[in-house]
């Protein structure tokens, strides 16, 4: 059977999502080890601003590295999905709790009083889930009538 366009497009957003989300998770594990080792030096010279700088790191860190291994796993779903039209019930289920995580990033946002690339950036995070639950809809309801 021929694959439909939603599947086309779901398998190239799936593929850019698995690589934003190895190199997210790079990124955090590196902010992670940095935030560490710059807490623990503030710690040891007694210089309180490196301490609370490496411990925030740390969790700024961990955030994108929770974030990045989450886009993986939808990514890797999707790919899954858009091969496999039968398998797309989780991926459906991932890309909704992505839409929810996205929106509260973007309120997060507007609340934090970023600026305009940090906006954008929300926008794009709650943008791309927004168009995997759509394609992901079309697959199932093409799926159900064959």
């Amino acid at each position: 059977m021929e694959k439909s366009g939603s599947q086309k497009v779901l398998k190239v957003i799936s593929i850019i999502m698995i690589v934003l989300g190895v190199l997210g998770v790079v990124s955090g594990a590196l902010l992670l080890a940095g935030g560490g080792a710059l807490g623990v030096s503030g710690i040891d010279t007694a210089n309180d601003d490196a301490a609370v700088a490496g411990g925030l790191t740390m969790i700024v860190g961990f955030g994108l590295l929770l974030s990045s291994a989450f886009n993986l796993i939808i990514g890797i779903f999707g790919l899954r999905g858009a091969n496999n039209p039968s398998k797309i019930g989780a991926f459906f289920v991932l890309a909704v709790l992505g839409v929810v995580f996205g929106a509260l990033n973007l309120v997060g946002t507007f609340l934090g009083g970023a600026e305009l690339s940090s906006i954008v950036s929300a926008i794009v995070s709650l943008a791309l889930p927004i168009a995997c639950v759509m394609l992901a809809n079309n697959i199932k309801h093409r799926e159900m009538r064959w």
